[in-house]
């Protein structure tokens, strides 16, 4: 579990602290894969789906608590097995890390991380 709330931090971190928005869109921008398209982590879930899960679900409910889960889940889960949803922030915060970097060693006269949510080529 703290291993999702850490790469969820990191994410955050790369997105400028936007939140769930802005991860989305920097891994949309990163992937290059539409926010409604299956990504290619284990679980075949979308953008949307994987930021709930690695940022809302695990990091929000652990952190803050969980207040309303329209898809009833209970409200805590202390006991569930995280690692799924570990391998998959795993995978994410270092794709989007590693792209970033790319991205800014392509373009060294831009020193304005926000394009990291906007860009998707260099």
């Amino acid at each position: 579990m703290i291993a999702v709330i850490k790469f969820a931090a990191a994410l955050d971190c790369l997105a400028l602290g936007n939140y769930k928005k802005g991860i989305i869109n920097l891994i949309t921008a990163r992937t290059g894969i539409k926010n409604d398209q299956s990504l290619w982590i284990r679980g075949n879930q979308t953008a949307e789906d994987a930021v709930e899960e690695i940022y809302d679900y695990a990091r929000n409910a652990t952190l803050h608590g969980r207040k309303d889960d329209k898809k009833g889940r209970p409200d805590s889960m202390p006991f569930n097995d995280w690692e799924p949803a570990r391998e998959r922030a795993e995978a994410l915060a270092r794709y989007c890390l590693l792209t970033c970097i790319d991205w800014t060693a392509q373009n060294p006269g831009i020193d304005e991380p926000d394009h990291w949510k906007t860009v998707t080529e260099a």
